[in-house]
This record gives structure tokens, C-alpha cells and sequence, in this order.
């Protein structure tokens, strides 16, 4: 199995263009090994999957026709022009561009610095407000090599007596301390965090904060390993094919640049997360026999009674 599928599906959403638009098939269908009945896509509409579809268009044609590429990419992402325009898609030249742009916005060492620091003073605050059972460590993009120097980060508090989750038969109210969002914001408060939300009704709830002194954004969870393991995940797809982070960092800040990097629809019509645009570039590389299928190896030798997860899914299902 893929790591995702990329593919149009009988899932219920509206489309505007049919007739009264009534309830129809959605324009995609994202999913990943580890989440098989969620689609990462859900809240796309027809209209978000067009205006995809005629910006890709769009900028393909630019870069076939030599545009430097902050006529891809417009003023609201700032990169660097390549200083001779490139002939063709595939003109070394491009590449040369794009490599500029990334290592222009790629964390230097005092960033990757102030987040170690970020890191560590949220872990103090946690382990002395709950205990030292809960290390806390952090995921996502900046950890398998795709993020920008203004990139916030993922966190996570691990729950060591509880490695695997929680198994469904366990109510929320029965689970520690430190599984409420409100008293680890409170704690962060008390630790010298700043604009502190905690955000409960979400399907994975999470506290975001800022920590003054470094300047840095944090989204932390408890407890859901999924994150982890999809980052373990991404990291070697990543080191299996060397061009993947810059591509992953390309589209993503393309995508940013169209308004199609907004999965919450807080700027705009809901669109794509980034762990979403993720999936359908490793999908698109593997249906072409670029990346190869990681997981395969691991099928049919895992053991069900101690392999795997609990993870919450949506309305309080596990």
C-alpha cells in the first residue's frame, strides 16, 4: 500500500456546477496508510480543486516560457531570480533558481539554535508541572528537512505508561493531567509563554503558543504519535530521493503563494495542509516509479497484538 491515494472518490460534498448545488462527488480523495478512512482532503471544494488546476496550468506554462520566478511565486513570497532565464522546464538553470530560493529562507544555525532552546525550555515546563514521565519532542517539517526559517513547530508531550494511546474504552476525563489542553496552557502561561490558546474541540486538541524569547510559534499536542511516525516516515522517503525536500519545498511555498495552503479556510476557502500537499507529491512520484513503496517490506510481518496505535479520529472515535 502507498502512503497515500490521490484520486477522485464517491465522497459527499457540494459542487457548486451541478444542478441546485446538491451533494456529488468531491474533486480528491487523500488518505495515508496510517488514517485509511480519512480523507485529508475533506473540506476541498470544486472550486478550490479548479483554481488548483488552472494555477498549475498556469505555472507550468511560466517556467516553460522562461519567467524568473517571482512571476511564479508574485510579491507575497520573497526569492531570488535566477540571473539568466532558464530555456526550458528542465534547464539546469531553474534548478540552480530554486536551490537559491530555498538556501535564502533554509534556518541558519542561530534559528536552528533558539529552537533547541524553544524545545527545551517547553519540556522543563511540562515535565515539572506533570511529571518526568512526559518528555516533550518535536515533529514535523522542520525535523525531516522541509521548513523555512520562519516555520513554527510541532510539538508533542509523549506519555510514556501510554506509548501506543489510549484504547477507546477509556474516557477522556479518565486519562492524566496533563491530556487537558486548558491546564498545559496555563502551565506554559506560568512558564513565560505567551498568547496561549487552547484549542479543545479539534479532532487532535492542541495549545499554540509563543515563546518571547525566541520569537518562535508552537502547536503542541499530547500523546498523538501519528505526527511522529509520519515524520520517521517522510524523512526517509526524503533520504530515498535526494530532489524530494526542495521539491516538498517548492510547491508548498507555490501553494502558500495561491491561497492553497490554508486547510482551517482561516484566510479564505478551505484548501490543502501541508502534510496533505506532502502526500500527493510522495503519491505522485510513486505511481511514476520515482519513490518506491517503503511500507511494502513491512506487510504481512507485523505483529497486530503489539504493532501500532490508538489515534483519535473524528467525533471521539479511536
Amino acid at each position: 500500500m502507498a502512503p497515500s491515494s490521490l484520486q477522485r472518490e464517491e465522497y459527499e460534498s457540494p459542487n457548486p456546477n451541478s444542478p441546485g448545488g446538491g451533494a456529488t462527488k468531491s474533486p480528491l480523495f487523500v488518505l495515508d496508510v496510517f488514517l485509511p478512512f480519512h480523507n485529508h482532503a475533506a473540506n476541498l471544494s470544486w472550486s478550490t480543486w479548479h483554481r488548483l488546476q488552472a494555477a498549475a496550468k498556469y505555472t507550468v506554462t511560466q517556467l516553460e516560457s522562461t519567467a524568473p520566478l517571482h512571476c511564479i511565486f508574485g510579491e507575497a513570497v520573497e526569492v531570488l531570480q535566477a540571473s539568466t532565464p532558464a530555456q526550458r522546464f528542465s534547464d539546469p538553470l531553474i534548478e540552480v533558481a530554486i536551490g537559491q530560493m530555498i538556501m535564502a529562507q533554509a534556518p541558519d544555525d542561530s534559528i536552528r539554535a533558539a529552537r533547541q532552546r524553544t524545545i527545551h525550555r517547553v519540556d522543563q515546563v511540562i515535565r515539572s508541572a506533570f511529571g518526568e514521565n512526559y518528555p516533550v519532542q518535536c515533529f514535523g517539517s522542520t525535523q525531516y528537512g522541509v521548513d523555512s526559517a520562519t516555520s513554527d513547530l510541532d510539538m508533542i508531550i509523549l506519555d510514556r505508561e501510554l506509548a501506543r494511546g489510549w484504547h477507546p474504552s477509556v474516557k477522556s476525563d479518565e486519562l492524566p493531567a496533563v491530556y487537558n489542553m486548558k491546564k498545559v496552557g496555563w502551565a506554559l502561561q506560568d512558564g513565560g509563554f505567551q498568547r496561549v490558546i487552547a484549542i479543545t474541540g479539534a479532532t487532535v486538541p492542541i495549545v499554540k503558543f509563543y515563546d518571547p524569547r525566541t520569537r518562535l510559534n508552537i502547536d503542541l499536542n499530547c500523546n498523538n504519535a501519528l505526527g511522529c511516525v509520519n515524520t520517521v516516515l517522510l524523512a526517509n522517503y526524503c533520504n530515498a530521493w535526494a530532489p524530494l525536500r526542495s521539491m516538498i519545498f517548492f510547491i508548498k511555498k507555490w501553494a502558500k503563494s495561491w491561497a492553497f495552503n490554508d486547510a482551517a479556510g482561516q484566510d479564505g476557502p478551505s484548501s490543502y495542509s501541508s502534510y496533505c500537499l506532502t502526500l500527493m507529491i510522495v503519491s505522485f512520484l510513486q505511481i511514476r516509479g520515482v519513490l518506491p513503496n517503503l511500507q511494502s517490506c513491512a506487510v504481512g510481518q507485523l505483529d497486530k497484538g503489539t504493532a501500532g496505535f490508538w489515534s483519535k479520529l473524528k467525533k471521539d472515535k479511536r
